[in-house]
C-alpha cells in the first residue's frame, strides 16, 4: 500500500511522481498494470519550441530518476541507427555481387517490415482505444509512424543525447534544477 511504501515521503521534494510510484511499487514487490481503457485522447497543440521543452524535460527526468533506462535509451537508439547506417553505407557503396550487399538489402528489408508490422498494430491499437474520429485525426502522425521510423529515431537519439549533460529544466514557464530524484531547486 502507499502508506507501507511511505508515497508520501517518497514524494516530498519529487518533481514528478511518475518515477516515484514506480519505486516504491518495486520495492514492495508491487507491479504496475497498463490499462488502456483508462488512456483518454486529449488534443494538444505544439510549436517546435514546446515539443522540444517537453521531450528534453522527460529525458532530464528520466536521467535522474533512472538512470540505467536513460543509458539503455542511449544504448538502443544507438545501436539501430548504427545498424541502419551501416546497412544503407553497405547497400550504397559496395558492388551488387558481393555477398555483404544481400545481406545488407535483407537487414533492411526486414527493418523496413518490422516497422510496417509494428505500424499496422498501432494503428489498430488507436481505432481501438479512441475510436475511428481520433485515427482521421492522427492521419499524418500515424503516416509519419510507418514511413518515416529511421528520421524519427534520429531526431529522438539527439534528443536523447542533447539531454546527457545539465540538470535544468523549465516546466510551466517555471525554472528548476534537478539535484536528485528528491532534491529539486527552483530558479
Amino acid at each position: 500500500t502507499a502508506t507501507d511504501g511511505d508515497l508520501i515521503g517518497r514524494g516530498r521534494g519529487a518533481l514528478s511522481d511518475d518515477y516515484q510510484v514506480s519505486t516504491m511499487c518495486r520495492a514492495l514487490g508491487l507491479r504496475i498494470y497498463f490499462v488502456p481503457r483508462c488512456l483518454v485522447a486529449s488534443p494538444v497543440a505544439f510549436r517546435f519550441a514546446d515539443l522540444w521543452n517537453f521531450t528534453c524535460r522527460q529525458y532530464v527526468i528520466t536521467r535522474i530518476h533512472a538512470p540505467k533506462l536513460y543509458a539503455a535509451a542511449i544504448g538502443f537508439h544507438s545501436l539501430f541507427l548504427a545498424g541502419c547506417a551501416t546497412a544503407w553505407a553497405t547497400l550504397l557503396l559496395a558492388p551488387a555481387s558481393e555477398p555483404l550487399w544481400t545481406v545488407a538489402l535483407l537487414a533492411i528489408l526486414t527493418v523496413c517490415g518490422a516497422h510496417q508490422v509494428r505500424s499496422g498494430f498501432r494503428h489498430r491499437a488507436v481505432e481501438r482505444a479512441f475510436g475511428p474520429q481520433v485515427k482521421r485525426c492522427l492521419k499524418v502522425t500515424l503516416r509519419l509512424d510507418r514511413w518515416a521510423t529511421t528520421l524519427w529515431m534520429c531526431a529522438h537519439w539527439l534528443v536523447i543525447l542533447r539531454c546527457a549533460v545539465g540538470r535544468r529544466i523549465r516546466w510551466r514557464g517555471m525554472g528548476y534544477w534537478l539535484l536528485g530524484p528528491q532534491r529539486i531547486q527552483r530558479n
